[in-house]
């Protein structure tokens, strides 16, 4: 089990490095991607909204998070297992056009900016985690959209495997 401080440096290590691939991108590849894929800007705002929502929940009260979600009906998964759910769901979604999933294009003159937004994105969720106890990260649900319910912790290290999943991607195809 990672602590919360090996999360949250993953987190901002999982960043750090997409920020450098991005930043080093030609910028004319931002506005570019595969034929019927998103470009490089849209990779990265679908990054910070998803973070965002994160936050978002972070930041609730933990009691608001208990009555809405009630409580963990089972054990704390590991790193590798969210992972490997994660990947079953997104191959049962393959072939699936999902228009609301579409994140919004950026110009590449708008690079820099959508870069430093994402960054502060990824500074707010970090401060908002570092709250949170062991026991609330283990005890505490969060939604997510496509694997439901989540303990905080794996929802945390979940997000750490999203950076990198988009990171790959872009790596291999723009």
């Amino acid at each position: 089990m990672q602590t919360l401080t090996e999360i949250l440096s993953g987190l901002q290590a999982s960043t750090d490095e997409l920020i450098t691939w991005l930043a080093t991108q030609d910028n004319d590849g931002f506005e570019r991607g595969p034929e019927g894929k998103w470009d490089t800007s849209q990779h990265l705002d679908h990054l910070r909204k998803a973070d965002a929502m994160l936050t978002k929940a972070m930041k609730t009260p933990k009691f608001i998070l208990r009555y809405k979600f009630g409580s963990p009906n089972r054990p704390l998964r590991t790193y590798d297992e969210i992972v490997a759910k994660y990947q079953s769901k997104v191959g049962e979604l393959q072939g699936v056009t999902l228009e609301a999933s579409k994140g919004e294009k950026y110009l590449s003159s708008q690079k820099e900016e959508q870069l430093e937004r994402f960054q502060m994105q990824v500074s707010k969720l970090v401060k908002a985690s570092a709250k949170w106890s062991d026991k609330q990260l283990d005890s505490i649900l969060i939604p997510h959209p496509l694997l439901g319910r989540m303990m905080a912790r794996e929802i945390l290290q979940w997000c750490i495997y999203h950076h990198y999943h988009h990171l790959n991607t872009l790596k291999a195809n723009y």
